[in-house]
């Protein structure tokens, strides 16, 4: 039998409305409908708050590139997970996938305050505060990919 490797998220990000506003991928990344993409690293420890879920983390903001909603992003926190745990069965063959759904919110922090609500239509719910902005998607569906080994 062959086990699972590291799961590859594989997910589609919508507002309330349904619209996509950014797609996440391997990385981590995240790429925005408006161009700007946002490499995250995983800061340790995560939190697991429910053992038939994915963990809770933080992701420290690796590099950001181009203009829009992800630009200057300086961390992310995923929390309210539900779903997303890899198959606890082995796998039959190398290359096999199990894809696997999963719900989470994302909030993208920046490190400003000169953004509104107003400067970001549809893409995503924006707070600012004095230290961060705070960019609010919430994931509906999607999928992390774990492949065999």
């Amino acid at each position: 039998m062959f086990q699972l490797g590291s799961a590859v998220p594989d997910a589609t990000l919508f507002d309330d409305e349904g619209n996509v506003v950014a797609t996440h991928f391997a990385g981590p990344r995240w790429k925005s409908n408006s161009g700007s993409i946002v490499l995250g690293a995983a800061v340790q420890p995560t939190v697991t708050v429910d053992t038939n879920a994915i963990p809770w983390v933080r992701l420290r903001a690796v590099t950001t590139e181009g203009p829009g909603i992800f630009a200057d992003t300086t961390f992310i926190q995923r929390v309210n997970t539900v779903g997303g745990k890899a198959p606890s069965a082995d796998g039959a063959f190398v290359g096999q996938v199990a894809r696997v759904p999963y719900t989470a919110d994302y909030f993208f922090y920046r490190k400003t305050n000169k953004l509104t609500p107003s400067e970001h239509p549809v893409e995503a719910s924006v707070s600012t505060g004095k230290l961060f902005s705070v960019i609010t998607i919430p994931y509906k569906r999607n999928e992390l990919s774990y492949f065999l080994r």
